[in-house]
């Protein structure tokens, strides 16, 4: 099986690990030379710097936060 085969049916296999999928993808990325997929796996393993523009699924929508407190607070 190639290796884009391998990585595809990782990312469809409920228990193949992000981990190995990503180690499948950073291999294809060093044996066809693309510098932008190799940084992006990098990102995706180490996170992306603060500089970085971020993927579309890894932005924040808007929101708040609530919580419910209880017990002694100590004053600062």
């Amino acid at each position: 099986m190639s290796l884009l085969r391998e990585i595809q049916a990782a990312a469809i296999d409920d228990k193949t690990s992000v981990t190995t999928l990503l180690l499948k993808c950073q291999l294809l990325a060093v044996r066809v030379n693309h510098a932008e997929f190799a940084q992006w796996v990098n990102f995706e393993f180490n996170g992306y710097a603060a500089d970085a523009e971020l993927p579309e699924y890894r932005r924040l929508g808007r929101g708040r936060a609530l919580g419910t407190f209880s017990g002694i607070s100590e004053a600062a």
